[in-house]
């Protein structure tokens, strides 16, 4: 094994004023404004055995088909093996349309390819300047910042319009890694903590384009310590920020408390030289929970039309979600029976799961919205304290919820799949599928066994 070493290096992504921004339907025209830069950064790690490429970007998400762009621009500029490559998402809110989702921006395919070639550029850049190292992990916890969201009625189903669950799950661990020159100065940092970034938008921020806290706590620390620092967003599926205040003051009170308390662990990390580092990933399939048949498709798509045409003629006031999952149901109904149709439909959707082992930390990328329970879940069954979920990492497939959340219904079991284009929600007990994926994996990398 040789001696351990670290690139970083981060490019600006800020999309130009007038683009589409993504994340919520409200948005009726395209961003007017930014409040702060989009950035992607890059961790490159090699210990003459094994080298690894760790990505985050301030966007809402990336389709898989980027991702494997991204991917085979850097195999070639640099020969790191796709499946080294992590590339994930910070989830803002407040970013431009990257992915396909109903009613909520159209991309710029344009400003996408340029962006995805940034995010290999800066990939690249990375791993040609490597310097010798020192590596070591911490945790913190952060109280007071997140709340599960799927609260519950009188009946014990949860509302199609998210409500606080103080008593709801939450995963208040911050994790922290840490990444020195031979000499003891900090180089970078990777932290990871599960909750959605939504603090931004509100009626004087909607049109801005912003990273929201995870950009203003990035900065607070690369301004505090002179490093690189990245964000990587965990099982933020039914996390929100417990504050129902929003816009520039709450991103920055968010921002400040994330960063003093990062920075905190930060401090008291000790770092090594002697790295080693394993990685391997698996492809496992989520079945769809219902695939309609054409005749039954027709007469969906014949409801949903007739539905939302009698809204728009009616006089009845109705509230702006209504409005938009009946023009979001239209839309997903058209594409779901043409889908059906030209035979061209799947009953699954195909995923990665990345395991990468760096010592006794433990990073699991995930491609979608994995609901907390799922992570707390792989991290009481991991062998490793330092084991973190990375979600929004490789492709994004939406909500990844319980099975239990079935049985609660809610926007994230009954309605999201619309706004993907997908037949139906997955099947319950994908969860456990993932679960199970993702111990296999840390139990084989753990034996030494080829995967």
């Amino acid at each position: 094994m040789g001696q351990f070493k670290v690139g970083v290096s981060k490019v600006n992504i800020t999309p130009p004023i007038g683009i589409d921004l993504t994340g919520f339907g409200f948005r009726d025209r395209p961003s007017e404004g930014i409040h702060d830069e989009l950035y992607a950064k890059a961790l490159v790690l090699d210990n003459g055995k094994e080298k690894v490429a760790i990505v985050t970007c301030d966007l809402l998400a990336l389709s898989k088909d980027s991702v494997h762009r991204i991917r085979r621009l850097v195999e070639k500029s640099t020969g790191i093996k796709n499946k080294n490559i992590m590339i994930s998402c910070t989830h803002t809110h407040s970013g431009p349309a990257t992915i396909f989702l109903s009613k909520c921006g159209e991309i710029d395919t344009q400003w996408l390819e340029t962006t995805e070639r940034k995010i290999a550029d800066v990939i690249s850049h990375a791993s040609k300047n490597m310097k010798s190292a020192k590596f070591g992990v911490g945790k913190g916890k952060i109280d007071g910042l997140s709340i599960n969201r799927r609260g519950t009625d009188a009946n014990g189903k949860v509302p199609h319009i998210n409500v606080s669950d103080p008593n709801g799950a939450v995963d208040k661990e911050l994790g922290v890694l840490r990444f020195d020159n031979l000499r003891g100065y900090p180089i970078a940092m990777l932290t990871n903590f599960s909750c959605h970034p939504i603090v931004f938008p509100d009626e004087d921020t909607a049109y801005l384009i912003s990273a929201d806290f995870p950009g203003e706590a990035q900065r607070i620390m690369e301004n505090e310590r002179d490093i690189v620092s990245l964000y990587s967003n965990s099982t933020a599926g039914n996390i929100n920020p417990t504050s129902g205040s929003k816009g520039l003051k709450a991103a920055g009170r968010y921002g400040l408390i994330f960063a003093q308390e990062a920075l905190g662990v930060f401090d008291r990390i000790q770092t090594i030289s002697d790295v080693k580092i394993k990685i391997a990933s698996k492809m496992v399939e989520l079945k769809y929970k219902h695939i309609p048949t054409l005749e039954e498709m027709k007469e969906i798509l014949k409801e949903n039309v007739k539905r939302h045409e009698h809204i728009k003629r009616s006089n009845i006031p109705i509230s702006f979600t209504e409005f938009f999952d009946s023009a979001v149901s239209v839309e997903w109904a058209k594409k779901t029976f043409e889908l059906i149709q030209s035979r061209r439909n799947t009953d699954c959707v195909k995923i990665e799961i990345q395991v990468f082992m760096i010592n006794d930390v433990i990073l699991v990328g995930i491609p979608g919205e994995v609901f907390v329970e799922i992570g707390l879940d792989i991290k009481e069954k991991s062998p490793s304290d330092n084991t973190f979920i990375i979600g929004y990492a490789n492709g994004h497939i939406g909500y990844i919820p319980t099975s239990e959340a079935h049985q609660k219904g809610g926007y994230e079991v009954e309605r999201a799949f619309k706004s993907l284009g997908y037949p139906s929600c997955f099947k319950p007990h994908a969860d456990e599928l993932i679960k199970r994926t993702v111990c296999k994996i840390i139990e084989e990398l753990r034996r030494g066994l080829r995967i």
